[in-house]
């Protein structure tokens, strides 16, 4: 199983961090720590607006379980 802050990176692809911090309703700082991997875990409710801004699966982001998108 990979790290939240690999697959985070992985879906980040292409996009900004600053985007990420505005859809989740978090500050920048915050982002950066869960991309660094100091911070090992999100709230749900962060995690699943994540998902909706990064299109993926909330297991595979969460658990690194099963594939990273429906398609």
């Amino acid at each position: 199983m990979t790290p939240l802050a690999e697959r985070l990176r992985k879906a980040l692809a292409g996009r900004k961090q600053i985007d990420l911090a505005k859809a989740c309703g978090v500050t920048a700082p915050s982002v950066n720590l869960w991309l660094s991997g100091e911070s090992k875990r999100m709230d749900a409710v962060h995690l699943v607006k994540a998902c909706d801004f990064l299109k993926v699966r909330p297991k595979w982001l969460a658990l690194g379980v099963g594939p990273m998108t429906d398609r």
